[in-house]
């Protein structure tokens, strides 16, 4: 990783940096594409250190989201000064004062991000907790074990369309919290009733992708009613089309490969 790491900054260092956007500027321009991608490749690894924490260590999602914090912040700290090594501009201890102050910016930045993540996940807690405490998610997986007879198709079926009614007018950390509490160990346990193993990781991905669904899916389809008001369409056509496009079977990747892709 820290060989790579270093030669992603060796390819970084070769494109000049990115100017910042002026937000009271009149005039916005686009910034050229492969400058900024290639800049900014480095900054990728932290999610592979995440999904090879998850995935290969099989450490919990907890302790994986940490050690790719700690890359993280390994990287705002070091990456002015190796870049600067390599364009020969080298000035150490301003280089690395930069980047405390880069992540120092970025820790300021991340809290204020947090505050509307914090409430929604607070109020997505109160939702489970009620559940928990009154049993509904072993209610829902009574009837979706009644009405599939055990055929693991229908389970997915049944648990997809449970995931859509659930993550209505959620947001979407608050839509994940509630359907991996509820839907995700409905098809875990089905699953193993019926001498099946299904990977967790897969299983969470599924409902949150129905969850997800919800937000271009009528009646309520927030996410349509946005674009709607920005389109000046109507909502109702504007989420049909949105959730018939993004379940397509030809052009699109369809639910039913999702479905399939679980199995």
């Amino acid at each position: 990783m820290a060989v790579v790491y270093i030669g992603l900054l060796k390819v970084s260092s070769n494109y000049p940096e990115l100017e910042m956007d002026d937000p009271k500027s009149a005039v916005l321009t686009l910034p050229q594409t492969r400058p900024t991608v290639m800049v900014g490749l480095h900054y990728i690894l932290p999610v592979v250190v995440l999904v090879w924490c998850l995935m290969v260590e099989r450490m919990s999602p907890g302790l994986s989201a940490f050690w790719a914090t700690m890359f993280m912040i390994f990287i705002m700290v070091t990456q002015r000064p190796v870049i600067a090594f390599f364009r020969g501009q080298s000035q150490l201890a301003a280089d690395v004062k930069e980047g405390f102050k880069d992540l120092w910016d970025g820790l300021v930045a991340g809290a204020r991000n947090m505050i509307g993540i914090g409430i929604a996940t607070a109020t997505a807690g109160i939702v489970v907790g009620a559940v928990s405490q009154t049993g509904v998610g072993l209610v829902l997986a009574d009837v979706v074990e009644i009405l599939s007879g055990g055929n693991l198709m229908m389970i997915l079926l049944l648990t997809a369309l449970l995931s859509l009614i659930l993550g209505m007018g959620l947001p979407t950390t608050a839509n994940y919290i509630v359907v991996s509490a509820l839907m995700a160990p409905v098809i875990v346990l089905l699953g193993q009733q019926n001498g099946l193993i299904v990977p967790l990781i897969a299983v969470h991905l599924f409902v949150f992708y129905f969850g997800i669904m919800a937000d271009v899916t009528p009646p309520v389809g927030l996410a349509s009613f946005a674009a709607a008001a920005v389109s000046g369409g109507d909502p109702l056509r504007t989420g049909f089309q949105a959730f018939t496009t993004a379940c397509a079977p030809r052009r699109y990747r369809s639910c039913s490969s999702s479905i399939l892709t679980c199995c």
